[in-house]
C-alpha cells in the first residue's frame, strides 16, 4: 500500500504528487493513440513506476482520500489528470467495511450488482500495457 510519488511535471503535475498504487492516472498523447487506438487511457500508478521520476515511497503512514461521483470521472490533482473512485470489485474490496457500507447506502445497487455503477471514464490498461508508456 506504499504510495506512488510522481516528481513535479512528470504527468502535468505542478508539484510532487502522491497517490495510492491502484490509482489510475490519465495518459494521453501519441503513444496512447499508437499503442491503444485511444487518445486518452487510464494506467495504474504502480504500473508507471520507473525508478527515477515515478517511485514507491516506503515508510511512515498514509491516509488515502477517495472522491466518488454519480459516474466515473476524470479529475485533477496538482494539475495532473486522474480518475475519481471507481467502485469495481478491487475498489470496493480496498475500502474498510464502514466506508463500504456508506457507499452501499448512497448507491444501493452496488450491493447486488457490481457493474451497476457503469463503465470507466476511459479505457483502463493492464499492467503489461501500462509499462509500454514511457514517463520521463
Amino acid at each position: 500500500m506504499a504510495p506512488i510519488r510522481f516528481d513535479p511535471h512528470v504527468i502535468g503535475n505542478e508539484r510532487a504528487l502522491y497517490v495510492s498504487p491502484q490509482h489510475r492516472m490519465l495518459m494521453q498523447g501519441v503513444e496512447a493513440s499508437l499503442l491503444f487506438g485511444e487518445s486518452e487511457v487510464l494506467a495504474s500508478a504502480k504500473h508507471l513506476v520507473n525508478g527515477s521520476t515515478v517511485t514507491e515511497v516506503h515508510g511512515g503512514t498514509v491516509t488515502y482520500v477517495h472522491i466518488m461521483f454519480d459516474q466515473h470521472e476524470i479529475i485533477y490533482a496538482e494539475g495532473a489528470a486522474s480518475e475519481s473512485f471507481y467502485p469495481g470489485g478491487t475498489g470496493l474490496n480496498a475500502v474498510e467495511e464502514e466506508a463500504r457500507e456508506e457507499l452501499f447506502s448512497l448507491f444501493p445497487e452496488l450491493r447486488s450488482h457490481e457493474g451497476a455503477y457503469g463503465d470507466t471514464a476511459r479505457l483502463c490498461l493492464k499492467a503489461h500495457e501500462s509499462r509500454l508508456l514511457r514517463l520521463g
